[in-house]
Parts: structure tokens; sequence; C-alpha cells
């Protein structure tokens, strides 16, 4: 399935790399890790790691609003106790 040839990886990957939504994501990419390096050089790490779980229920919404998924009950259910989670690690 797929063979690709290494003669032309060069001319896909220019392409690619000039594309402005590649640009933007690894922009978003580069200033998402400055600021998480940021943010772990000012608080403890046991305190903000759990915090990016939060992810999760972000995740959930854009799916429902951009991909028109189906969250099922047990699906927020889990959500739930992950932000339980993170709500008792925050109160530390």
């Amino acid at each position: 399935v797929g063979a690709f040839p290494i003669s032309q990886l060069l001319q896909k990957l220019v392409p690619m790399f000039s594309n402005p939504f590649v640009f933007f994501g690894f922009a978003c990419f580069g200033l998402s890790s400055i600021f998480w390096l940021v943010v772990l050089s000012r608080f403890e790490i046991s305190f903000v790691y759990p915090i990016v779980s939060v992810a999760y229920i972000l995740v959930a919404i854009a799916s429902i609003i951009f991909f028109k998924e189906n969250v099922t009950l047990v699906r927020w259910l889990g959500i739930s106790v992950i932000v339980f989670g993170v709500f008792l690690i925050s109160r530390s």
C-alpha cells in the first residue's frame, strides 16, 4: 500500500511546508511549547500536569460542534471523573 519513492520526497515536502496552514500549525506548536516551559518553570509539575487533562473536555465539545459526533453519557461521566480529579489536585 502506497510505495513512496525517495526521489519524490523533496517534491512533496516543499509544497507541504509552504502551505500556510502547516506553517500556522508549526507556529502554534512552537508557541505552546514555549508557554508550557514557562508554566513549568513557575509552578509545580504535580499541580500543572493534571490540568492538561482539561483538554478532554475541550475535545469532546469541539467534536460535537465541528464534527457533529455523539458523545454518550458514559463518555461524559468519564470526562466528569477526570474533571473531578483535576479539581481535587488543584485544591491541594
